[in-house]
């Protein structure tokens, strides 16, 4: 096992070079800061490769390295085909079909957009406005994975919930996961476009959702994890990003008075959905995420 780690380590090398260079530009130049993270980084990507492949939890991992275990050539060659996908810049989420969002793992597929972190801000914000033991009717709007209104529900015990989506086989994966984590009496979900097939007027207390809100040209020029693995319907939000919104916000009438509509957006929207929201709704905010960009629109019905 040791020698196994270390090799895929050495392989992972350049993709931890990369994602160094990108994300701490500030910082590769530091002294002893670019080496040592690299190293880091390869060695938490390894990790994670081995032990979601052979699934294996941190114990069993950390003895197989401490008495150098054997490891089966089924399990090598088991091994050898995701680091190829890896180095082909597939996500690691993509490669085990799973990625950890809020405070659960979720299962997602070639179907599903794979959950971001900042998506989480969706759920801090709702948090911020609902008392956990509120009885919410919660509506998700293009669940995907359905990663969003299940966790929700997670932290809303009393909550019940509805998600829709275009696509019949990311529906699939939202109502798998919803088994796996239990909450199937009190998460629905239907196919449709956006709430065009909700004809009864049907009053939820909370509307989230996470639009494609990427303008067009802008996808072809993506980290190729994203732009070749995250389906396109998922990303592309027409020439200016913003084609969904309008559709969206005409959700009003499907929300009590007071009740709230939280979405993601882009962060050169801000302004302009601020505005265009106070055509339909009594306040409208834009909340920043942690990184001090406008991310977070949230509107008062």
């Amino acid at each position: 096992m040791k020698h196994l780690f270390r090799a895929i380590k050495e392989a992972l090398y350049p993709l931890a070079k990369i994602s160094l260079e990108k994300h701490h530009q500030n910082k590769v130049k530091e002294p002893g800061f670019q080496e040592q993270t690299l190293q880091e980084t390869a060695s938490q990507e390894a990790k994670y490769l081995i032990t979601g492949v052979l699934s294996l939890n941190l114990t069993s991992f950390v003895h197989h390295l401490h008495v150098d275990q054997k490891i089966p050539q089924k399990d090598i060659d088991r091994l050898g085909k995701a680091l190829k996908k890896r180095l082909n810049h597939e996500p690691l989420s993509r490669i085990l079909g799973q990625r950890n969002f809020w405070k659960d793992t979720f299962f997602i597929s070639p179907d599903t957009l794979d959950p971001r972190p900042e998506t989480e801000g969706l759920v801090e914000r709702s948090l911020s406005v609902f008392l956990p033991q509120s009885p919410l009717h919660i509506l998700d709007l293009g669940t995907g994975s359905g990663c969003l209104l299940l966790s929700l529900l997670r932290e809303f015990p009393h909550a019940w919930g509805l998600g829709i989506d275009k696509s019949f086989q990311a529906l699939h994966m939202a109502q798998k996961n919803t088994f796996h984590l239990g909450l199937e009496k009190r998460a629905s979900f239907i196919q449709g476009s956006w709430a065009s097939m909700l004809k009864k007027r049907v009053f939820f207390d909370l509307i989230v959702t996470n639009p494609p809100y990427i303008p067009t040209h802008h996808i072809p020029f993506l980290e190729t994890c994203v732009k070749q693995y995250d389906p396109w319907i998922a990303l592309d939000g027409g020439k200016n990003g913003m084609t969904h919104y309008k559709e969206l916000f005409a959700c009003v009438f499907l929300l009590k008075k007071g009740g709230r509509f939280i979405a993601e957006i882009g962060h050169e929207q801000g302004s302009f959905l601020l505005e265009e929201s106070r055509g339909y709704f009594t306040e409208s905010y834009v909340h920043k995420d942690l990184f001090n960009q406008d991310r977070y629109l949230v509107c008062v019905a």
